[in-house]
């Protein structure tokens, strides 16, 4: 093993992996630099794989010729390394995320961002259950709504709410991080869809049925992310099964995010795993059944059930809390709302 050490003269260079050193990962090492002792230039080790005392000696330092004088070397360069190592840790800085940007609420209008093609939950015209709702809200706070419409995309609450074109977004999981969220005003769930003159009747992810049928499931994002019926069925093995439906669609249709629930009507899948409210509402005059998905968590923890909410702006302490109020005092007209929309709801656990 000594063969591989030798004495460094002048400029020479000793290549990492002629000392036993890991290409790539001890080069940048604070360690693994460059040390002058009596003319000779010697490449100092990571402190993990330390140099033998006795390879030293036998590369021929004319100051490392006897076991203490070795040892004090050793000492030397674990030394520096650790005086290094704790340079940089003081030295290193940490970047808070971006702080939002106080902009106030508006007193003079419930301003509101949503989607103008999103059926069953908003449209242009004011036909979805969330535009229901806003209004309820606003009736209450005795203000018009002032709606900002944008398609709800990658960014959507960067240049929304965030930006202050809104100070509102209604429907958002109530564990949302990009806003501060009311109190839930529903609790639904993914749903199977089928048809009920095929009498699929599947109760379960684990259902046996499955591995013989074509299911479809949604997809989100412009990059086809994974909702949790495509985690839960890839689990499974049963991802040879899945055909995906984007939540966003063709956009020149009406509601494009109902492409799956209409696979379902046609045949094109044997049976769909969809958002309930959607499912709901698309499937009410198309002869669907709606079967909610069991387990309600998928373990480790993969939720099928979520808690929505209403989203503003962090810091809008008092308009969060009017809503809050507003949503607690008109619990009844809001459940008759779903109700006539067909959302399936899931009562807390």
């Amino acid at each position: 093993m000594f063969s591989r050490f030798r004495r460094v003269k002048n400029n020479e260079r000793v290549r990492p992996e002629r000392l036993g050193l890991r290409n790539g990962l001890d080069r940048r090492h604070p360690c693994l630099q460059r040390r002058g002792f009596r003319g000779v230039k010697l490449l100092t080790f990571d402190i993990a794989r330390p140099v033998s005392c006795f390879a030293l000696m036998q590369a021929g330092m004319p100051a490392v010729q006897s076991a203490p004088a070795c040892l004090l070397l050793l000492m030397f360069l674990l030394s520096g390394c650790s005086s290094t190592q704790v340079a940089r840790v003081e030295a290193k800085h940490y970047i808070d995320p971006p702080k939002q940007k106080k902009i106030p609420a508006s007193t003079t209008a419930l301003r509101v961002c949503a989607d103008p093609n999103n059926l069953p939950f908003s449209n242009k015209n004011g036909d979805g259950f969330e535009n229901k709702i806003a209004e309820l809200i606003a009736g209450e706070m005795h203000l018009p709504v002032e709606y900002t419409w944008w398609a709800q995309r990658r960014g959507f609450f960067r240049n929304t709410l965030r930006a202050g074109e809104c100070d509102v977004v209604m429907g958002v999981p109530a564990s949302f991080e990009l806003a501060a969220t009311t109190r839930p005003y529903y609790r639904s769930t993914y749903v199977f869809v089928t048809r009920s003159d095929r009498r699929i009747d599947i109760l379960s992810l684990d259902d046996p049925k499955l591995r013989d049928l074509k299911i479809g499931v949604q997809l989100i994002g412009d990059d086809g992310a994974n909702a949790p019926p495509v985690h839960a069925l890839n689990r499974r093995g049963m991802v040879d099964n899945i055909k995906g439906y984007t939540v966003y669609g063709d956009y020149a249709e009406e509601s494009p995010p109902s492409q799956i629930v209409r696979a379902v009507e046609k045949g094109e899948v044997d049976v769909g795993i969809v958002w309930g409210p959607l499912a709901g509402f698309h499937a009410r005059e198309r002869g669907l059944v709606l079967t909610p998905v069991s387990p309600e968590i998928d373990l480790p923890y993969l939720p099928f059930v979520y808690d929505i909410s209403v989203g503003v702006r962090r810091g809008e302490d008092d308009l969060l809390s009017t809503i809050d109020r507003i949503l607690e005092d008109k619990r009844g007209d809001i459940e008759k709302i779903l109700d006539v929309y067909q959302v399936p709801r899931r009562l807390n656990s």
